[in-house]
C-alpha cells in the first residue's frame, strides 16, 4: 500500500497523512492512538513508509535536541 502525505501550511516537520479511502488528513498521533482512521474506520497496514510517517516526530525530536547541545557547548560535528 502506498499512502500519500501533505505538507501542512504551518510547520515544515509536520507531514498529514491521507486517508487512502476518505481522504480525511491525519496527524501522526491519529494513528498511534487509533490505528484506524477516526473519521471511517480505515485500517492502515503498517509498511516501512508508514513506520517512517510514525516516527519522524521522535526523529526529530532528537535531532533538534541533540544538536541544539552540540551548538551550546560549542562542539558541532562536521
Amino acid at each position: 500500500m502506498k499512502y500519500n502525505f501533505k505538507k501542512t501550511k504551518y510547520s515544515s516537520k509536520i507531514d498529514l497523512l491521507v486517508c487512502p479511502d476518505c481522504s480525511e488528513e491525519l496527524l501522526q498521533v491519529d494513528i498511534v492512538a487509533y490505528s484506524r482512521c477516526p473519521f471511517c474506520d480505515y485500517e492502515f497496514l503498517v509498511n516501512h513508509e508508514l513506520e517512517d510517517y510514525l516516527l519522524q516526530p521522535a526523529v526529530n525530536y532528537f535531532i533538534d535536541s541533540h544538536f541544539s547541545s552540540k551548538i551550546h557547548t560549542g562542539h558541532i560535528l562536521n
